[in-house]
């Protein structure tokens, strides 16, 4: 993810695009990509576990953020 263009793709693809793979919990995009002037095949893998454990320390985040903001009020 230390690549710009690979970030802006992270962001940009669709969860309903990922086809599921034969391993549990990880579902994966394949993506044909021109990254200095070289075509390359990507490969974008998603685990659930991680995107729970990502939701979750979003929430506190936010409950963190919504709790300092209502002190400041």
């Amino acid at each position: 993810m230390r690549i710009k263009t690979a970030h802006k793709v992270v962001q940009e693809i669709d969860s309903s695009s990922f086809i599921h793979s034969h391993i549990l919990r990880y579902s994966y995009q394949e993506l044909i990509k021109i990254y200095g002037a070289i075509p390359q095949r990507w490969l974008v893998v998603e685990s659930k576990l991680r995107r729970e454990s990502d939701l979750k320390n979003l929430e506190k985040k936010i409950k963190i953020e919504a709790t300092e903001t209502r002190k400041k009020l």
